[in-house]
């Protein structure tokens, strides 16, 4: 497709930022790996895809891989990018007149010579098309048939993009002396001039070719009618041969057919021989099998009687079988039961085990919050604790150590537990008296275990009731946040010597007894419960429930100490009871 190659590979000076890579490239291009040289162009495009030396490069490497149309729409897009660059135009014309556009690769030499007239390769690739285009003139003239073998114009493909004579990224329009113009077209005119004169003379010898063909297509005529004639003789005595075969061939049938015939009436008399002895076999035969019938029945009576008694010593074995098979299911029975009641004192003694691993985990755990050791109280919660209203993990910790430091002494006490478990989770009920400085309450909760390597530790915490003994306000305020009607909330102006007790469990207003019992005889619950039956005020609708009772006999607050009120108007302080839910947002209480 392209005669000639610039056979050095000359690269315009690039930016110090992409020297290297343009090195790289040529390289491959020289050993031929076009596809790794195409790959790394473009990935170089990317970062600069106005760099023309590198899409002049990938034009070369795309024209390499005969992507001739590829090829012509990356030159065709530089030579509108940088008009000045006569390269482009030039490389443009190679691919056309390699694909037979001779016109538009010679106006495409024509804009490279505007560029810089005086660029040589322009020049001499001009001049080859011009004589290609003059020898098709001459052959469409001379009819000339054109399957003939004429050569293609040897046009040079630039390997470089140098531009124009004064230099630089972009190259300008270099000026050329009209003398040394002139001079060049003269010459690409001359030289089209001769090879116009030299296609004549092809022609020329063309023509006397073609008359000397034309003779020896004559003498090749002549040739083939003597052929033809020896053919026809040859023909006729094969013809002659054929007949005479025939006749032989007839008179051989004949005899054959005479054999042919004598050999089937003697066949037909050996058939009727036959016949008769078959006659006779086939009876002596039908005697025999009436003989063999009687011998049989015979036989099939003797067996089936060997069978039946058989099959009823078969029938008295699977019976006794059966027997057997009955006393050893009974046997694996009995076996499966012990297993089965083994297994069960086994798994009754790992539940006992996980029983007493759950109850000592509960113990720790009121042991640490009971000594304010929040490290290891909270050490004793899964990692995936379910925390109140959904807070993270991190403010949870950070709430409950602040709450837990914050008491002059605590003192947390279990009782009653009831341990339920299932695979690795554990359901514990039980009862909780929890004391501090400020608050007293005694509660029936509920804690979630799960098992976490050999580690029982909490996941969710919930509240059922409880009975909070406190001050006023903070009656006030827990009936603030408690938010349902079954709470019943001492009332009444506070005064010195005079606390007040707090039921939050919806079953204390209806059995107030209830309350007192799970609180102790003799217990201040108790007591003021008893002063409440005395005295009971009535009730405006809306308000809670006023109990009375003089509560003069329990310790009167410190002077300076904080109120469970105060608490109660703390950040975060919740006051409610929602029995079923996690402690977070069930208990309610400052803990």
């Amino acid at each position: 497709m392209m005669s000639s190659l610039v056979a050095a590979l000359f690269a315009v000076p690039a930016t110090p930022a992409h020297a290297s890579e343009m090195s790289d490239i040529n390289k491959l291009m020289r050993a031929g790996q076009y596809a790794e040289a195409l790959t790394k162009t473009d990935a170089i495009l990317a970062k600069h895809p106005r760099d023309a030396q590198l899409r002049f490069t990938k034009g070369l490497i795309l024209a390499e891989q005969n992507r001739s149309a590829e090829a012509i729409a990356v030159f065709a897009k530089l030579t509108e990018d940088f008009p000045d660059l006569p390269e482009p135009y030039n490389n443009l014309a190679v691919l056309y007149a390699a694909d037979g556009q001779y016109d538009k690769a010679r106006a495409a030499l024509d804009m490279a010579m505007r560029t810089n007239p005086t660029y040589a390769t322009a020049l001499e690739n001009l001049g080859d098309v011009y004589a290609k285009l003059a020898s098709q003139a001459y052959d469409k003239a001379l009819q000339i048939d054109p399957a003939n073998n004429v050569p293609q114009p040897k046009l040079t493909l630039l390997r470089s993009l140098n531009g124009n004579a004064t230099g630089g990224t972009v190259p300008r329009l270099a000026s050329a002396a009209p003398g040394q113009a002139a001079q060049a077209q003269r010459d690409a005119k001359a030289k089209a001039d001769a090879a116009a004169a030299e296609q004549q003379e092809r022609a020329k010898a063309l023509a006397a070719e073609k008359a000397a063909q034309q003779a020896a297509a004559d003498k090749a005529a002549a040739e083939k009618t003597a052929i033809a004639k020896a053919s026809a003789d040859k023909t006729a005595a094969e013809k002659a041969a054929a007949d005479k075969a025939a006749a032989d061939k007839a008179a051989t049938e004949k005899a054959a057919a005479d054999k042919a015939a004598a050999d089937k009436a003697a066949e037909k008399a050996a058939a009727d021989r036959a016949r008769a002895d078959k006659l006779a076999a086939d009876k002596a035969a039908a005697e025999q099998k009436q003989k063999d019938l009687l011998a049989q029945k015979e036989k099939d009576k003797a067996e089936r009687l060997e069978k039946e008694k058989a099959a009823r010593a078969e029938k008295e074995k699977a019976a006794q079988a059966e027997k057997l098979a009955a006393a050893e299911k009974a046997a694996q029975a009995k076996a499966a039961a012990d297993k089965a009641k083994a297994d069960k004192a086994k798994s009754d003694a790992a539940s006992d085990q996980d029983k007493n691993a759950v109850l000592a985990s509960l113990n720790s755990w009121a042991k640490a919050w009971s000594d304010k050791d929040v490290r290891s109280y909270l050490a004793h919660y899964a990692s995936d604790f379910d925390t109140p209203k959904g807070a993270s993990r991190k403010e949870w910790a950070e709430e409950r150590r602040a709450r837990i430091e914050d008491k002059g002494h605590i003192s947390v006490k279990v009782s009653n537990a009831q341990i339920a478990i299932k695979g690795n989770t554990a359901t514990v009920r039980y009862r909780q008296i929890y004391n501090s400085n400020r608050l007293t309450v005694d509660s029936r909760k509920t804690l979630i275990f799960v098992k976490q390597g050999n580690k029982w530790l909490i996941k969710q915490e919930r509240s059922i009731g409880r009975v909070i003994i406190g001050g006023s306000r903070f009656a006030r305020a827990s009936c603030a946040c408690a938010g349902t009607p079954a709470d019943v909330v001492s009332g009444g102006p506070p005064h010195d010597g005079q606390r007040r007790l707090l039921f939050l469990d919806s079953s204390a207003e209806r059995q107030p007894g209830r309350a007192a019992r799970q609180a102790g005889p003799g217990s201040p619950a108790d007591r003021y419960l008893q002063g409440s039956r005395r005295q009971s005020p009535a009730r405006s609708p809306g308000q809670g429930r006023r109990l009375g009772g003089d509560l003069s006999h329990l310790p009167p607050r410190a002077p300076g100490a904080r109120r469970p009120a105060d608490d109660a108007r703390a950040p975060g302080a919740q006051f409610r009871r929602h029995a079923g839910r996690p402690a977070g947002q069930a208990q309610g209480t400052e803990r």
